[in-house]
């Protein structure tokens, strides 16, 4: 309705998680922190990690493994 005031809303944060290859989100949750939690998988080899992840190996996407990752947004 062109006689309505229009509001856009800011963004107010934003990011890129992944990787070279395909990714795939399954879950995502916020809790009462404002903490964000993504599960998915990956078969990106460059999928980005951080020092004492439980798991820094890739599985060659030739089998057709996936890798499965958690990863909380602060």
């Amino acid at each position: 309705d062109p006689k309505k005031e229009l509001v856009i809303d800011p963004l107010l944060a934003s990011t890129f998680l992944g990787g070279g290859d395909n990714d795939e989100v399954s879950a995502i949750a916020v809790d009462n922190r404002g903490n964000v939690y993504v599960a998915g998988s990956t078969y990106s080899s460059d999928f980005p990690i951080t020092n004492g992840a439980y798991d820094t190996s890739y599985n060659d996407n030739d089998a057709h493994l996936q890798d499965a990752f958690i990863v909380k947004l602060d």
